[in-house]
């Protein structure tokens, strides 16, 4: 690897319960200032990222992973929110599904707020 991944600023929550085979919907509101471009990156993706970035894994009771892929929730790149931004997702767990894993990744430097990260059956 030429150059190591751009910093990374990660909250981790663990073993969240959740039923499998139910919908619902993960929230959250985001305030960000002064967020600065990765610009020595090639990638857009890495050079602008999405902020914040929540990804959600399930777990079954006994702590094996399902076989669901990662669902993310994600804002988008600016230098800054005119305000407060919601953001919402609305999925299905797999039908093991037991626990939920979540990390948010804030994969640009700069100044962020986050309120009401919510969970809810839908």
């Amino acid at each position: 690897m030429d150059k190591p991944y751009p910093a990374q600023y990660v909250l981790n929550y663990s073993g969240i319960p959740v039923d499998g085979g139910k919908h619902y919907q993960m929230s959250v509101c985001y305030y960000a200032e002064n967020v600065k471009e990765n610009s020595e990156e090639n990638k857009k993706w890495l050079r602008r990222p999405a902020v914040p970035k929540i990804r959600m894994i399930f777990k079954d009771r006994e702590n094996s992973k399902t076989n669901l892929e990662y669902i993310w929730l994600s804002g988008s790149f600016a230098s800054g929110t005119d305000g407060w931004i919601a953001a919402r997702k609305i999925f299905k767990t797999p039908d093991n599904a037991g626990m939920l894993y979540l990390t948010i990744f804030f994969e640009a430097a700069g100044d962020y707020w986050l309120d009401n990260i919510r969970l809810d059956e839908f």
